[in-house]
């Protein structure tokens, strides 16, 4: 009887560590997930830029040639 305690108790604590692992697997999945969204949304923002540069540069040589 008290080995059955000690095996349920074991087993409680191993499904609680499995439900733990579980979380923080995901939380580090999520993690990545946001890291990747950030990083293309970086780059999607730094070629937004660029064309805006290059943009304003053209029209200002295009306006101060005539």
């Amino acid at each position: 009887m008290i080995e059955l305690d000690i095996l349920d108790g074991s087993f409680l604590y191993g499904s609680k560590m499995m439900i733990l692992q579980r979380y923080i697997s995901t939380v580090f999945w999520s993690a990545n997930l946001m890291r990747e969204v950030v990083v293309e949304v970086v780059v999607v923002v730094e070629v937004v830029v660029v064309v805006v540069v290059v943009v304003v540069v053209v029209v200002v040589v295009v306006v101060s040639q005539r």
